[in-house]
Order: structure tokens, then sequence, then C-alpha cells
């Protein structure tokens, strides 16, 4: 590659990651990763076109392997009944800046960052009610969820709040889990 196109192609990484801070979420105080680890119950969720066919019992289990990076095991049960399960590979930066979750569920042959992560934020845990709010960077995804298979609907309504101040259109959350 010839240096011209490698000063185009950096010039152009630095403009798109420029105008991406300006519009991004930022993590919770204190979201480290140790403090949601386990299993989270879907109460609610932005459509996404991974879960199209995800009925209303949804989960994501988040567990520590020994290398130090994370195991994500998605599990729906269908709108035809049968179960979907993913399992994905994520790593955690627990130094700020930015505190951020990168999961992945692609192939391992196709790595090439940034196009096969997906970074999201733990935006607010709250874990004397057992909620988490786990949301893309770009506020296209967010997900409630909850330490229990149901959420009290004040907790819920309160993490709906939470989620609507942070920038998301809660108006598109799909409930999921009661």
């Amino acid at each position: 590659m010839n240096a011209r196109i490698r000063s185009a192609l950096a010039a152009l990484a630095i403009a798109i990651g420029s105008a991406a801070s300006a519009q991004t979420a930022a993590p919770a105080p204190g979201s480290g990763f140790t403090r949601w680890e386990g299993r989270w119950y879907e109460v609610a969720r932005l459509a996404n076109w991974p879960e199209r066919d995800c009925g209303p019992e949804v989960s994501a289990t988040f567990l520590r392997r020994t290398d130090g990076d994370i195991s994500v095991i998605h599990q729906c049960r269908k709108t035809d009944g049968s179960w979907g399960v993913a399992v994905g590979e994520g790593r955690f930066e627990e130094a700020p800046p930015p505190r951020t979750l990168g999961v992945r569920f692609t192939s391992l042959w196709y790595t090439a960052p940034p196009f096969s992560w997906g970074d999201y934020y733990a935006l607010d845990l709250d874990l004397d009610a057992h909620y988490l709010i786990l949301g893309s960077t770009d506020r296209d995804h967010v997900w409630i969820m909850s330490q229990t298979r149901t959420m009290d609907e004040a907790v819920y309504q309160r993490a709906v709040a939470e989620a609507a101040a942070l920038g998301y259109d809660t108006a598109k959350l799909v409930r999921t889990g009661k």
C-alpha cells in the first residue's frame, strides 16, 4: 500500500473516530466486569437483527475465562418454541477510558477489527435492585437485564427512565421478560 493511500485511510479513521466520540454514550462508574459477571435475564431490548426470532425467554451469561477474556453465552426461546444458542467471545476493558465490553459472535476466521466486534457499555448497574442496562456506544442497541427472571415494575420503569435519560429511544423497547 503506498503512502498516499495509508495517509488517506489514517485521516478517514481519525475523522470517523472523532465523529463517533462526540455521539457515544458513557459507561456507568464502577461498572467493572466482575460486578456483573454471571447470568442475566433480558427484560427489554431495542429490536435488533440477531434477536429477531427470539421470544420472551432470553438470557446472557458472561463468564471470565482463564485467559482473561470472556465467554458470552446468549440463549433464547424462539417464537417457534425451539432454543437458539450463540456462543461469543468478549473482552472487557477494566481501566478508563472507556470501560467497554467488546463482543463478537462472528466466525473466528473473520476477526478484522472493527468489523467483527461490537462495543457495549454497562450503562447502569444496580446490584441492590438486581438490574443492568447494557447499551451500544452508538445508542442503536440497549438491553435492560435482571439477575432474576422477573423484575419489579417500579424497578423496570426506573431502568427505562435511565436509558431514556442516556439518549436511547425507549419508545421502541420490546418487552421480553416480566
